[in-house]
Order: structure tokens, then C-alpha cells, then sequence
């Protein structure tokens, strides 16, 4: 793909738009993953160039977290293991895929999106008495297949990693956002290395919807406005549904 000056606007809002949507609640990625199909980069480019930006989403979102306190080291720690193993194994297995065959995943997975953004969210506990105390092995096992699928395709991976964070921890959302931030980083970080080094990155692409990114993701840290998440869902939702409609049909026509 050769970057044409019309592109960079797009590519710097829907970096903006999808770090944005991700500090708050989720789902970024089923906006500017298949913009960039729709760009014209092949599914498998995209989705390796899609990630520079929703790494440094995630970055400058943890940061402006960690900075008002809202940090937990060691729930990182227990996770860091679990979430690697997996996006390794699911990065290797996406750079291996044909991109029919990522096009339908991709388009389950955006169908998927709209029926994951509906679970219910585990209560919320204030008092450290009230937390639930998980089996390390259980905690263990869903972030390997948190990191598993945000290697492998990564959209939507946002409201996993909100329900199994709440359901094992029990934080409130704020700390909660701030431990997905950091966990992503952690299995985005590993599969880009692994994208990187396959070569499936446009840079061009990548680095200009990266600084879309960090704008996204350290005003969506701050932005900390709880009553605008079910408007977002919604949005996220009806766009999830066109995007997988539109790749049904470029499935359907190929």
C-alpha cells in the first residue's frame, strides 16, 4: 500500500477513535481494523498494522491511570505469564492463516463483539472483604485465551478483558480500566514483535494511526465519564454489525 495524502487523516482519526473507545469500555478495533481493509491493505497487513496504534493507546491510557493511582502491581504479575504464553501462540497462528480464511474469522468475530458487548458485568465490590478470591490456576487459564485471541485477532478483546477482570478481581472501573490497559500492552506488545519480524506491517500506516493512538488513549484515561459507556456500546455494536456485513459480502464475492 502506498500512503496517498487523503489516507492520513483517516488513519490518524481512526487510531484517535479506536484508542479512544478502548480506554473507556472496548471495541476500537471493529472500527479501524476494517477501515484498513477497506483502505485497500490485505486482512493480514492490517491486522499486524493495526496494533502499533491501539499499543500506544493502551500506553498512554495506563499512563494517565497510573498517574491518578489507579494501579494494581500485583494482579499484573500473576497475569503477565498466562496473557504472553497465549498472544505468542495466537500471533504465530494468525500470521499462518490465509486472508479468506482471517475474513471470516474476523467477521465472526465482529458478530461475536455485539453479543459479548450484552454480558452482563460481574458486580463491582468496593470493600477488599467483598473481592472474590479466584483459583490461581482458573484466573490463569482465561487470561491465556485473553491473550490467545487478542494475538490471534484481537477485536473486541476490550469486553472480555472487562468481564474476566471484574469477575476475578472485583475493582471498581477505574482500576479496572487501568488493569486492561496494562494487559493489553502486555499480549499487543508480544504479538507486534511476532508481526513485525513476519513482516505483515504497513509502516506508513501504522506510525500515523499510532499518533491518532496516543491522543485517543490519553484523553479517553481522562475523560473517565461513566455515563456516556452505554452510548458508546451501542454505537460499537451497530458498527460491528455493517463491518461484518460488508466482509460477509467480500467473502461471499471472492
Amino acid at each position: 500500500m502506498e500512503l496517498e495524502l487523503w489516507h492520513i487523516p483517516i488513519l490518524f482519526v481512526i487510531g484517535f477513535l479506536a484508542s479512544f473507545l478502548n480506554s473507556l469500555a472496548g471495541g476500537g478495533s471493529t472500527i479501524s481494523l476494517p477501515i484498513l481493509i477497506h483502505l485497500g491493505i490485505p486482512p493480514l497487513l492490517a491486522n499486524g498494522t493495526n496494533r502499533f496504534a491501539i499499543l500506544a493507546g493502551n500506553l498512554a491510557s495506563a499512563l494517565s491511570l497510573r498517574s491518578a493511582g489507579f494501579f494494581e502491581r500485583g494482579v499484573i504479575s500473576k497475569l503477565f505469564l498466562p496473557v504472553v504464553l497465549g498472544a505468542v501462540l495466537g500471533a504465530y497462528l494468525a500470521i499462518g492463516l490465509s486472508d479468506l480464511v482471517f475474513r471470516i474469522l474476523l467477521a465472526a468475530a465482529l458478530l461475536f463483539v455485539v453479543v459479548a458487548s450484552n454480558l452482563p458485568t460481574p458486580k463491582l465490590n468496593d470493600k477488599d472483604e467483598n473481592r472474590p478470591k479466584p483459583k490461581v490456576w482458573l484466573m490463569s487459564l482465561a487470561f491465556f485465551f485473553v491473550g490467545f485471541y487478542g494475538g490471534l485477532i484481537q477485536v473486541g478483546v476490550g469486553f472480555f478483558l472487562i468481564y474476566s477482570l471484574t469477575k476475578f478481581t472485583g475493582f471498581d472501573l477505574l482500576r479496572v480500566n487501568a488493569l486492561k490497559a496494562i494487559v493489553s500492552v502486555l499480549f499487543i506488545f508480544t504479538s507486534t514483535l511476532i508481526f513485525i519480524k513476519s513482516g505483515f506491517v504497513v509502516w506508513e500506516a501504522a506510525l500515523v494511526q499510532a499518533a491518532g493512538g496516543i491522543a485517543g488513549g490519553y484523553i479517553g484515561g481522562n475523560f473517565q465519564i461513566n455515563k456516556g459507556e452505554k452510548i458508546i456500546k451501542r454505537a460499537i455494536q451497530l458498527d460491528a454489525l455493517f463491518m461484518a456485513g460488508r466482509l460477509v459480502w467480500d467473502v461471499w464475492k471472492s
